[in-house]
């Protein structure tokens, strides 16, 4: 009569390890689906009857939980940084900036706290467009200063 239980809680318990071991794979899923596969799996254990999970575990799917966030918001913060290079999304001296330092603090999160993969895979892009941004932050303002100082002179010369 608990056999049937306990072949089910077998089977979630052990989606539930493949999940986990499989969180890094980045290729395969984008951190999302990753996170969600991870969740799904751990609740469908949490509410399964007669099924315990052992505390590591439970700790592995939290530290799983929080590198796959940071992988996350690195990716989606990249791919802000790319918008705004590529002109896809307009914006000033304080935009670009504001992007400098969300971007920074994704690479920060993600060197404290993503799996090893993302790091590999995600950092050096994110270093890469730092530079990018900032170097198009300094263009744009000399092109806007240039720009002024054009529109100043014709204002004056026409007396």
């Amino acid at each position: 009569e608990g056999y049937p239980d306990l072949a089910g809680g077998l089977k979630l318990e052990l989606e539930l390890l493949v999940a986990l071991r499989e969180a890094d794979d980045i290729e395969e899923l984008p951190a999302e689906g990753r996170f969600m596969r991870v969740h799904n799996a751990a609740d469908e254990c949490r509410n399964a009857r007669n099924l315990e999970l052992p505390a590591e575990v439970l700790e592995e799917v939290e530290g799983i939980s929080v590198a796959l966030a940071a992988e996350r918001t690195l990716a989606i913060e990249i791919s802000a940084a790319e918008d705004i290079l590529s002109g896809r999304i307009e914006g000033d001296s304080n935009s670009i900036r504001q992007h400098i330092g969300n971007l920074k603090r994704a690479c920060n999160g993600c060197e404290a706290s993503a799996q090893e993969e993302a790091k590999r895979k995600l950092l050096p892009r994110g270093e890469y467009l730092i530079e990018r941004l900032e170097k198009e932050d300094v263009d744009r303002q000399a092109l806007l200063k240039n720009l002024q100082l054009a529109v100043s002179s014709r204002g004056t010369s026409k007396s």
